[in-house]
């Protein structure tokens, strides 16, 4: 990954501070003061990522690495170094704490600030697709989370990547939050310009698309808005549903990114 190769070490660990507030945890054990630098999560490319960030800014290794298809810990004495470095980043890595922050994001550099919301929304976020009654795309850019200073500084930095996220409530949770979402076109297609998804992450939720690259629906959606200005469809909101969706589903079958997209993808 070309571009995580070439940043400094200490903003490859705000890249491993930015996985950990999605997917993560880091604490120190309570009988001997060990540290469990932990990452979840079914893709292994992200695991792959954040096992690199590591070992790349403190030459080691993990003790575990993607143990049964969901964990990898960075947990032996030696690498108590990493997550005291972690703890001057953000006090708590525990999303129901009041000390967990990102707002060591807030001042860095424009790659950091691009990266870290790739990753995050690689973890926590996802894109979708569906037809409003007058027959028009409506695409959806969403990312969990129910904490609501991180919401909040989450939303900074979307919006310092020129995305202009909205809160979404979720009377399910303990917050009432679900997260940040935004249905502006304009806003999906910069995220695709910013390179969108992490390559390789796939869908793992929903029916259609599920198995599918994440990035291959976002490619899908801002091909197809393109394919509508260019008035190549016609008036599009007249075509009949299975068509509409059979022109969908084939751009998502086309997993070559396109070409003003993701140009500075890792």
């Amino acid at each position: 990954m070309l571009i995580l190769s070439s940043l400094p070490p200490e903003e490859k660990l705000k890249l491993v501070a930015a996985m950990l507030l999605t997917d993560g945890s880091a604490y120190l054990t309570h009988r001997y003061g060990y540290p469990k630098i932990k990452y979840y999560g079914k893709d292994r490319v992200l695991h792959d990522v954040f096992v690199g960030l590591i070992q790349s800014a403190y030459h080691t290794t993990p003790s575990v690495t993607y143990s049964y298809g969901m964990e990898t810990c960075f947990g032996r004495k030696e690498h108590l170094n990493v997550y005291r470095d972690l703890a001057r980043l953000s006090a708590s890595y525990n999303k129901s704490s009041n000390a967990v922050t990102a707002s060591f994001l807030k001042d860095s550099p424009h790659v950091t600030q691009k990266m870290a919301l790739r990753l995050a929304m690689s973890a926590e976020g996802s894109i979708s697709i569906s037809r409003k009654k007058k027959g028009t795309i409506r695409g959806q850019l969403s990312f969990a989370c129910a904490n609501a200073n991180l919401c909040k500084e989450w939303a900074e930095l979307f919006e310092k990547c020129g995305i202009y996220m909205k809160i979404r409530r979720d009377s399910q949770t303990n917050t009432g939050l679900h997260g940040l979402q935004t249905v502006s076109q304009k806003d999906i297609i910069t995220f695709w310009k910013l390179g969108g998804f992490i390559p390789n992450v796939r869908i793992y939720r929903g029916v259609r698309y599920r198995g599918f690259e994440k990035n291959a629906v976002l490619n899908a959606f801002c091909e197809f808005v393109r394919i509508v200005e260019s008035k190549e469809l016609g008036k599009y909101s007249k075509l009949e549903n299975d068509k509409f969706w059979e022109i969908l589903d084939n751009l998502v079958r086309r997993t070559k990114p396109l070409a003003s997209g993701g140009n500075d993808a890792p």
